[in-house]
Parts: C-alpha cells; sequence; structure tokens
C-alpha cells in the first residue's frame, strides 16, 4: 500500500509540471530473491518455486520458466497493525499480547496454499490451450482491530482466495474474535448476549431494518455465529460469497442501541467520534 501511494504520488507531481502530457513513468524495479525451489510440487510433477521481494512481505510462487501462479500476502498476528481512530494489538496488556498472540498463531493461515496452487495451475493450462492470457492473482490473509471498548478488543480475520481463474475475481472471508483486554482470554459470541444461543439467530433477524428481511428463512438456515463482526458503527453479519447469493458477500447490519435488550452492556464497542 505504501508503495502504491508513493506511486501515485510521484505521478501526480510530475502531472503539474506537465500539463495535460501525461508522462511516460517506468515502474520502479523490484528486486526478488529465491527462496526454495520446488517448494511444492504439482500433482502432475511440475514442480513451484517460491520467491520473495525486497521487502520481504511477499511470496511469489513461480514456474522454473518464470511465470507466476500465485503471490500470497499473509499475516497471522494482529502486531503492528493500525486503523486509523481505534485502538491496536499496543494497547493490550502484555499478558494479553501474549495469549492474542498465540491464538492467531494457533489458527494459523485459513487456506491451503497447496490446493490454491493446483487451482491457478489447472486454470493457467486450460487459458494457455486456448491461447488466453493469464492473469496474476494473490491470496491474503491479515488480522486487524475491528473494535473496542474498556473491557474487549475485537480483532477481524479477513482472507481473500482467487476463484475464477479467467475472470481473475476471488471471494472474502471475514472472521472476528473478542478477547479480555486484560488477560487475553478468547470470549465466546454467545457469553455477550444475554439470551441462550439457540435464541441469538431469531432474536437478531426479528431486529432486522426494513427491507433487509427478504431473506430471513435462508439467513437463518445458513447462519453462524463465526459470520458476526462487531465494528465500532454496529454489529454486522457477513456471509460468504456463495452462502446466500453467488456474486458476492452478504452483509447485514445492526445499530448498537437496537439490541440493548438483546446484548450484555459491556460487549457494546466504544463508538467513533
Amino acid at each position: 500500500m505504501k508503495r502504491k501511494l508513493l506511486w501515485m504520488l510521484l505521478l501526480f507531481s510530475m502531472l503539474l509540471f506537465t500539463g495535460c502530457e501525461y508522462p511516460k513513468l517506468e515502474e520502479p524495479e523490484i528486486e526478488y530473491h529465491l527462496v526454495q525451489e520446488n517448494i511444492y510440487t504439482l500433482t502432475d510433477g511440475t514442480c513451484v518455486d517460491l520467491w520473495n521481494d525486497e521487502w520481504g512481505d511477499t511470496n511469489y510462487y513461480r514456474l522454473a520458466d518464470g511465470t507466476e501462479l500465485l503471490r500470497e500476502r499473509c499475516s497471522i498476528s494482529p502486531e503492528n497493525v493500525y486503523v486509523g481512530g481505534q485502538e491496536s494489538f499496543d494497547d493490550l496488556t502484555a499478558e494479553a499480547q501474549k495469549n492474542v498472540k498465540t491464538y492467531y498463531v494457533k489458527k494459523g493461515i485459513l487456506y491451503d496454499i497447496g490446493e490454491e496452487l493446483e487451482k491457478r495451475y489447472s486454470g493457467y493450462l486450460t487459458l494457455q490451450k486456448q491461447g488466453k492470457g493469464y492473469s496474476k492473482a494473490f491470496v491474503d490473509q491479515s488480522v486487524a482491530p475491528a473494535a473496542s471498548n474498556d473491557k474487549v478488543m475485537w480483532f477481524l480475520t479477513s482472507v481473500y482466495i482467487p476463484v475464477d481463474v479467467e475472470a481473475n475475481t476471488g471471494t472474502d472471508l471475514y472472521l472476528c474474535a473478542a478477547f479480555d483486554r486484560i488477560t487475553g482470554d478468547v470470549i465466546p459470541s454467545t457469553d455477550m448476549f444475554i439470551i441462550p444461543k439457540e435464541g441469538i439467530c431469531d432474536a437478531l433477524l426479528n431486529k432486522l431494518p426494513p427491507g433487509q428481511e427478504t431473506m430471513r428463512d435462508e439467513m437463518k438456515a445458513l447462519f453462524s455465529l463465526e459470520y458476526l463482526v462487531w465494528f465500532p458503527d454496529a454489529l454486522h453479519i457477513i456471509y460468504p460469497q456463495g452462502t446466500l447469493r453467488e456474486d458476492s458477500s452478504s452483509i447485514y447490519t445492526w445499530k448498537y442501541e437496537k439490541l440493548a435488550d438483546i446484548m450484555q452492556p459491556w460487549a457494546i464497542p466504544e463508538q467513533e467520534e
């Protein structure tokens, strides 16, 4: 992101001095380093090498001829991740930081890199046979602070996985976890409601804003507490792509004041000013 921002600023500054003429700029060269040959062997025996860039934050999976099958940006810890206007991992106690980090290390990567490489390679071969070009793709996993109050801090894991090789599209998965900000103990979603687990789904669906209740039956059938995400402005439920609709993720929201009769007072995040 920082590299992209610097590139855009450079382009803008040059436009100021050239009027309507668009300067032809060459992208800065990036140094790549071979990390490991044959890190993965595909089902047909083809080997994939692992490369890294000079910043060390992206993995590049390439065939022996240099074809890039997949890029991987993965961070499974919320350390050094900051969201404007929100508290961060740094605001937890030392004990909480240790336990939160341990939690995410145990969770690990939520996708199978071997499976993703197989899918991309299969798509690559298909496009080659059709005489079509192959577009680079990436998988991405990150953890960032989502919300907080004086008792709880919520972190959001975001995962992006490519789906359609030819269209070069992908799908997102969002998973929220709550922690006691003093001890770092995980707080189950069920503990944040004052009603039994079995009644949470119906209670939430009964409070859907006008216009959002059209898929109530399907939402109930596919409901999972894992899909609930606590943000400062509202409680969200984000159904992954293909769960309710095939084209995109489905997002529904509730303002916290509407949930006062079913949610614990301490489970409501501090509102952003």
